[in-house]
């Protein structure tokens, strides 16, 4: 639950994170619950935790950017062992989240746990990365069909259609079945891992990055404070001189005044 005074967000799991300008991650709810607890005239959210402001959408927080990594990162903890065989979109969102237009989503991409428009949906079959990813329709039925549940997941091979992919090639940053590896990636330059060993190393090196970038943003942090506290004193030193100098220039005319009196 996110509290009246702002100062911090809720501490149970993220649902539906969103991004604001400043990096930072909160729940839709809570964001939402902020919105409706300040004054209506104010068109800025402020970070609880850094207090920078972020403009509110014109049609509210819900469409800020989602946070993919946090939403995979939940799912992983929520369910370890993978989505399985029974793979089902949520059907309660229709609007697209890969953009901010406001369109119904035709199609769900289940690994990136995003509903997407007929723009979106073509932009994502687009990307190399994403080549292997499970789409579902907006209506509940994969590609394949719902009709056999027991029906393994595994993504298959392009181009041999009856291998499931097994493997990572690094050098090729390709995904490759047996007998990819046998015909195509047995050469020494290639360097070849299993899938779920390939996740495990992405994940731990978005971990350290992540690592990195909060060991950054705190040495930032402590050199922000340094020019502040240096801009205060500085301050300091400006009004101390503009005295002295209103004193001096008073004790000099102080002086010119009697000066002239004892001429008189």
């Amino acid at each position: 639950m996110y509290t009246s005074n702002a100062q911090s967000a809720c501490l149970t799991r993220f649902i539906d994170p969103k991004i604001v300008d400043c990096q930072h991650s909160f729940c839709l709810k809570c964001l939402q619950e902020l919105v409706n607890k300040q004054d209506p005239k104010t068109d800025c959210i402020t970070c609880p935790v850094c207090r920078e402001e972020t403009s509110i959408p014109d049609k509210g927080p819900s469409t800020l950017l989602n946070c993919f990594l946090l939403s995979s990162l939940i799912d992983d903890v929520t369910n370890p062992d993978g989505p399985g065989g029974d793979i089902r979109p949520n059907p309660f969102v229709s609007i697209c989240e890969g953009c901010n237009e406001g369109l119904d989503a035709v199609s769900r991409c289940v690994d990136c746990e995003a509903n997407l428009c007929k723009t979106c949906l073509e932009y994502h079959a687009q990307k190399k990365l994403n080549r292997h990813y499970r789409v579902v329709n907006a209506a509940g039925s994969s590609n394949e069909g719902s009709r056999n549940q027991k029906k393994t997941c595994s993504p298959k091979c392009r181009k041999h259609t009856d291998q499931e992919l097994c493997f990572y090639c690094d050098t090729c940053d390709l995904l490759v079945c047996l007998k990819c590896v046998a015909f195509d990636h047995r050469a020494q330059n290639h360097k070849l891992s299993e899938i779920k060993d390939s996740i495990q190393s992405y994940r731990q090196a978005v971990v350290e990055a992540l690592m990195k970038f909060d060991e950054c943003r705190k040495q930032f942090q402590e050199v922000d404070d340094s020019i502040k506290h240096s801009q205060h004193r500085l301050q300091l030193m400006v009004d101390r001189a503009l005295r002295d100098i209103v004193a001096k220039e008073e004790e000099e005319v102080n002086k010119i005044i009697k000066a002239s009196r004892l001429l008189q």
